[in-house]
């Protein structure tokens, strides 16, 4: 019993993930670790030897191993299930790993067990002679190892199924000797007492001959000889009676699975890991948990004993594998039809991909301007979403077979229907750079205008293909008829599991929902900001599937057309007393809402100090200007988030959480889509960068931008210019074409500039380092130092450029007013989001009026400009420019002035796709709870809710009952 314990303590407890091995502490504490770590190590040899004693008596083979196997299949998918269930979790390699455990190296023990009946029954098989060489063959190869040094046969090669196949395999050339001499006595107490004195003093002579940890563990490996020789000597005295032989045979396996499965593995870590206390208190647990992990072990042997008399595991027994090749091709031939179904449904999957594939190199993030080979990137970084796609599909054929009972014809129809997605897809992606999107198969009115943009050729070809396939089907079905056995409740089945599986994804942006885990764990990656990436990533079949779960808004009680008339009224009568003192209008004027990519000064970021100031111009111009801070929403990411809020006065904490990218899944859908760029004559949005992320030129048509301006579209990006090795263009280059589109003379415009200089990564030296700077880093904060030097440089070179686009704005005699802001800080820093995640989510912003503007009334805010949303931008500028107001402008001002700042939680490390409650900051900069409201900040709040839901995903009773534009 105690070298069983002693061998499952070792089957888990020197993981990397666990503190034990962590030996930085003290001398003394490793010396103590690495005497226990040599126990564990000799119980675990002796316990292999003893095994390849017994599996060599008792003559386990073939069977045996089928078993096992068998075993660790059903025990490992009931753990996927429970792991589903209770951990919300799923994972393809786990998987994988359940049904081929021997063609993975994550469990090297337990697939040594499962082998060595075919090892042990080849070595006993060997003359006496050969089996003695074996034997101390390989005691020789682990002394001189041990000695000096060097793995000669890779024992400690990480996950290495070697150690256990070589202890198995001299184990069962040892003879069983009851009694044991007195010679062999001292030599066994010798070679153990060598043993754990050289693992345990390593430690020591380490420090004391290197100064550092680099030897400390070298005589705690399979490679250490005397630990060796003392395991073969105690495992010859072992006994391998018949009822040894029997109870091994049924508890060695689900001992070993319990703690060598990752899955298992896991949780035992993750558990231990989560206890509050030092290390005496985890190794107690330790303890515990592997008593506790015998325990079940052996309640799970005689529960699978059980098992192999029911007549379901018998039969699964009972298909014997195909030894030679006249049995595996009767097998392959027993099988052809399903074989063939399999086939053709991968082979049309993995046409899917290749399909929306636009050239021979895939890049999908921003940062990869090479790309991967599109071979490379479909068969070995995205081929288990191949699998998933194919799988759907072989659904989706077993779904038609079970209504038309016909072979050829269902497999035919499925793989027409899945190619022809795929087709119109790529069709997509040539026109306008994004797959087909679910409210686009909702505009069935417009596929006669869609299908005269394809040219008549494309369209002759593809009605020839269709022909050619249905002839090709009738031929099959009417010469080589297939029949396929299907009893109804199999068809029943079939069509319950497809309605099933394709209907989750109405819910698969849920948080934990279980579909949605197993569709994540095959790595499905839902990519809303830039969906031309996410159909290369996940496929045209799941990434629609991805987009299916949209909902904007949950639709308040209250909600209707007598409510809403009141809130009309109600911000109509505010509107007309705003407008009392009001003496200009937006529309003739000319306002800039310029998002400065990643804008924030790293002054304020807890334990980050840079002197002097990387943006001078900024400070002095936030001194003589309505500024303060903004909080994003987004820590990292998010841009289109905030640019949606500033141009729509519409909080995205107030949408569901499967809304996580408006611009891609609601703006293009709308009936009507209002952006403050609508209150003006003529508007443009201006970015020098590629366009087509997050779905801009749709929703910016949506909106009723006149122009966008960006790489590769119809309007010329004009003085493109980079800094130093930047690939990006410079925040120079934005302004340039910002003063260029304002001098073509129209008096009244909006523009969105979007800057793309400071954009992520950090670390590839894109600016050189300017010495002025001086930064420094706190100890305790492990962010690094060249990544925000970087940073700091790109923040400089944006000040300098704001610099001179402001004196420019000054010397134009039309009235201009400038929103700047930073839409989220970079995600570079090892700050604790629970202590400053408020100051990870605040950012710079200013509104200047220039001169023109002054002079025709416009004056610096002087309440509530502390801290500010992107949403509270549309009403400060109105306020700023003395402009008079719509209602709706009304209703932005009131909840300027009297709402706090609402925002996602700042204690989240991104976007948050799954918030599900808003937070919200005092416009003094302190977290405040929605329960400190006060009456009239409920009741407007409420109106928020209620005009955010009616304008995004209600019947739009506003446009009818405000004048919006």
């Amino acid at each position: 019993m105690l070298l069983v314990f002693g061998y499952a303590l070792n089957l888990w407890i020197w993981s990397s993930t666990l503190p034990f091995v962590s030996y930085a502490e003290s001398i003394k504490k490793a010396m103590l670790l690495q005497a226990i770590h040599g126990g564990t190590l000799l119980c675990t040899i002796v316990t292999l030897m003893w095994l390849g004693k017994v599996i060599g008596k008792a003559k386990f083979h073939y069977q045996w191993s089928k078993n096992n196997w068998l075993y660790v299949v059903e025990f490992g998918v009931v753990c996927l299930i429970l792991n589903l269930l209770f951990n919300h979790s799923f994972s393809f390699s786990d998987l994988i790993t359940t049904f081929f455990p021997i063609l993975r190296d994550s469990s090297p023990s337990l697939v040594a067990l499962l082998l060595a009946p075919f090892l042990i029954q080849w070595i006993l098989g060997l003359p006496k002679v050969m089996q003695t060489k074996f034997q101390y063959g390989s005691l020789g190869l682990l002394a001189i190892s041990s000695v000096f040094s060097v793995d000669l046969i890779g024992m400690n090669t990480a996950n290495s199924i070697l150690p256990f196949l070589l202890f198995l395999g001299i184990g069962s050339t040892l003879p069983t000797t009851p009694k044991c001499s007195q010679k062999d006595k001292l030599l066994t107490f010798g070679a153990i007492l060598i043993g754990f004195s050289l693992a345990s003093i390593m430690p020591l002579v380490s420090v004391m001959v290197h100064g550092d940890w680099s030897t400390a563990g070298r005589y705690i490996t399979y490679n250490n000889i005397f630990l060796v020789y003392a395991a073969m000597q105690i495992a010859k005295i072992l006994p391998t009676d018949l009822l040894i032989q029997s109870r091994i045979g049924k508890l060695v396996i689900p001992l070993v699975s319990i703690f060598t499965l990752p899955i298992t593995n896991s949780w035992l870590t993750a558990s231990l890991m989560s206890l509050d206390g030092g290390l005496v208190k985890r190794g107690v647990f330790t303890v515990g948990y592997t008593l506790l992990g015998m325990i079940v072990s052996l309640v799970l042997a005689y529960v699978w004993q059980w098992a192999l008399t029911t007549s379901v595991v018998k039969r699964q027994l009972a298909m014997s594998l195909p030894t030679n090749w006249v049995t595996i091709k009767e097998r392959l031939w027993c099988h052809r039809w399903l074989l063939l179904s399999l086939a053709v449904s991968y082979v049309v999957a993995l046409i899917s991909f290749f399909g929306v594939e636009t050239s021979w190199r895939v890049s999908v993030n921003i940062q990869d301007s090479i790309g991967k080979n599109i071979f490379i990137f479909v068969f070995l970084i995205r081929h288990s979403m191949v699998i998933l796609t194919a799988l759907l599909i072989w659904l989706l054929y077993r779904t038609v077979l079970a209504i038309t009972n016909r072979y050829w014809l269902s497999l035919g129809i499925v793989s027409i229907l899945e190619l022809s997605w795929t087709f119109a897809n790529r069709l997509k992606l040539n026109a306008r750079n994004e797959p087909i999107l679910p409210g686009e198969v909702k505009m069935y009115q417009a596929y006669g205008e869609i299908l005269k943009m394809v040219s008549q050729g494309v369209l002759l070809g593809t009605l020839v293909v269709l022909v050619a396939v249905a002839i090709g089907i009738w031929y099959l079905e009417h010469n080589y008829p297939i029949k396929v056995r299907q009893m109804w409740w199999q068809k029943i089945c079939y069509l319950l599991v497809t309605v099933i599986t394709f209907g989750s994804a109405f819910w698969w942006n849920h948080p934990n929902n279980c579909f949605a885990q197993v569709v994540n764990g095959f790595d499905n990656q839902p990519t809303f900001f830039n969906q031309k990436d996410g159909v290369e990533l996940n496929g045209p079949l799941i990434q629609f599937m991805n987009n299916l779960d949209v909902t904007a808004m949950d639709q308040p009680a209250d909600y209707s057309q007598q409510t809403m008339k009141k809130i009309a009224t109600r911000y109509q009568k505010l509107a007309s007393s705003i407008n009392q003192t009001r003496t200009n209008d937006l529309s003739d004027q000319a306002v800039i809402f310029n998002l400065s990519e990643s804008f924030a000064d790293p002054r304020r970021v807890p334990g980050i100090k840079v002197a002097p100031s990387p943006m001078p111009f900024i400070d002095q111009l936030k001194r003589n200007a309505t500024s303060g801070l903004m909080i994003s929403s987004g820590y990292g990411g998010g841009t289109a988030n905030m640019e949606y809020m500033t141009l729509t006065g519409l909080s995205i904490a107030n949408f569901k959480p499967t809304l996580s990218t408006p611009y891609t899944q609601l703006v293009p859908f709308q009936k009507q889509a209002w952006a403050i760029n609508q209150l003006f004559k003529y508007s443009v949005a201006v970015h020098p960068f590629v366009g087509t992320f997050y779905s801009r030129p749709a929703a910016y048509a949506a909106f009723g931008f006149d122009q966008f301006r960006y790489l590769g579209s119809k309007y010329r990006i004009y003085k493109q210019h980079k800094i130093d090795n930047s690939p990006y263009l410079s925040d120079r280059t934005t302004y340039q074409n910002a003063l260029k589109v304002l001098k073509d003379g129209r008096k009244s415009q909006f523009m969105n500039l979007i800057s793309i200089q400071n954009h992520m990564p950090y670390d590839q030296g894109y600016f050189k380092t300017l010495k002025k700077y001086k930064v420094k880093v706190a100890e305790d904060n492990a962010t690094n130092i060249d990544t925000l030097n970087d940073f700091v440089a790109g923040i400089h070179y944006t000040d300098q450029a704001v610099g001179e686009f402001i004196k420019q704005l000054d010397q134009l005699k039309q009235p201009v007013t400038v929103v700047f802001y930073g839409d989220h800080l970079p995600g570079i820093y090892a700050n604790s989001f629970a202590e400053d995640g408020l100051k990870l989510h605040e950012t710079d912003y200013f509104i200047y009026s220039n001169r023109a503007a002054r002079a025709q009334g416009a004056k610096n805010l002087t309440h509530n400009t502390k801290y500010v949303a992107p949403n509270d931008f549309i009403a400060m500028v109105a306020e700023q420019t003395n402009s008079k107001v719509t209602p709706y402008l009304a209703f932005l001002t009131a909840a300027y002035h009297d709402l706090p700042v609402e925002t996602m939680n700042t204690n989240g490390t991104s976007t948050a796709s799954y918030q599900a409650d808003p937070q919200f900051v005092s416009r003094q900069g302190k977290i405040i709870s929605q329960k400190q409201f006060t009456k009239r900040q409920r009741q407007l709040f409420h109106d928020y809710q209620l005009i955010q839901y009616d304008l995004t995903a209600g019947k739009q009773y506003l446009f009818k009952f405000w004048q919006m534009k």
